[in-house]
């Protein structure tokens, strides 16, 4: 009797071992859940359960393939990403309307300019649960790479499912974005569209643009408008 119950408390120490590394181990992200993207410009690994948005590419079906959007819907977090020649435009236009300074970190293979901002909605998106008097986290982060801009925007609905404070330490950033942007292996630039293209103008008007847009953000209006 006495062996027996010596052996039975080994046994039960053992599982009492074995369900404390699981624990430490789901703890610790060992099991947590990820998934793997792919797409023609960038692939990588979302944190999470996460799965294609299908975008509406009908105005710019030509260049569907250099954009794409994924949705973590337990998280309520959308994830836009993109890729295009001459992309700062696209930052210093934001800038220019009020967008503050990036703080700049190496993750994987390139040097990211990390935004912040916050956002009010105008209409429900189908992915998520939002309304029209909430306040959305938004984060863009840029890579220059082989002289093409990789663009991410992640836009975080609901603060109360992961908080955010708007900075680089926050749950959002260093469990889901951080990774995310650690994971990114650029694939290809070649084809990728400029900001004219995007846009549906000539490269002549692209860049009388782009010194408009520089002037403006030196405050030299005036110059500005004789460019024109």
């Amino acid at each position: 009797m006495e062996r027996k119950h010596i052996i039975l408390i080994i046994i039960v120490a053992i599982v009492a071992i074995i369900a404390i590394g699981i624990v430490s181990a789901n703890y610790l992200g060992v099991f947590s859940e990820k998934t793997n993207f792919e797409t023609k410009f960038m692939n990588g690994t979302f944190q999470g359960n996460i799965t294609e948005n299908k975008m509406n590419n009908t105005n710019n079906s030509k260049y569907a393939d250099w954009s794409a959007s994924y949705v973590d819907k337990k998280n309520n977090i959308t994830y836009n990403m993109s890729c295009v020649k001459n992309g700062s435009f696209i930052m210093d236009l934001y800038t220019l309307q009020g967008l503050a300074a990036p703080e700049t970190r190496h993750f994987g293979q390139a040097d990211w300019d990390i935004y912040y901002s916050q956002a009010v909605p105008t209409s429900n998106n189908n992915s998520t649960n939002v309304t029209e008097n909430d306040t959305v986290n938004v984060y863009i982060c840029k890579a220059e790479y082989n002289n093409t801009s990789y663009i991410l925007n992640i836009i975080a609905y609901d603060d109360k499912a992961v908080d955010c404070d708007g900075s680089l330490y926050c749950e959002l950033f260093t469990k889901h974005i951080q990774p995310l942007l650690e994971s990114i292996s650029f694939t290809q630039s070649k084809g990728a569209p400029k900001m004219n293209q995007i846009l549906n103008i000539s490269n002549d008007e692209f860049e009388q643009l782009s010194e408009y847009l520089e002037q403006a953000k030196n405050g030299n209006l005036t110059a500005a408008n004789t460019t024109q």
